[in-house]
């Protein structure tokens, strides 16, 4: 991760990641199983969303939403959805003020690029 600084709120900002461990694998580094997590979490998904429609859909949605969530690497995240919350801060990207992009390269050395504000 290469920062700089910056004139946001925290004075720095992140300028480039390099693709690291998903969320999953980091979860299974610290003696977790995702697998079993993501099972329960759908199952929850199932018991708590009720539909008018009754097709299945919400749940279905939620479940996907979740399996991408254990997929993702932590704090890596396209300039359209750069939001997150981590010990009670708030990250976020600027798109209009730093043109922010992602930009990958072909290969093992992959590098993704934004210009994130912390």
């Amino acid at each position: 991760v290469r920062v700089s600084q910056s004139d946001g709120p925290h004075s720095f900002a992140v300028t480039c990641a390099v693709p690291g461990l998903s969320c999953g694998d980091v979860l299974r580094v610290m003696q977790h199983e995702p697998e079993l997590m993501f099972e329960t979490l759908k199952h929850r998904a199932e018991e708590f969303v009720h539909e008018e429609d009754g097709d299945g859909m919400a749940h279905v949605s939620l479940a996907s939403g979740l399996a991408r969530y254990f997929h993702n690497m932590p704090y890596l995240v396209a300039p359209s959805s750069c939001c997150l919350t981590a010990n009670s801060g708030y990250y976020y990207c600027d798109d209009e003020s730093f043109g922010a992009a992602i930009e990958s390269a072909a290969g093992e050395d992959e590098q993704w690029t934004a210009y994130c504000v912390a």
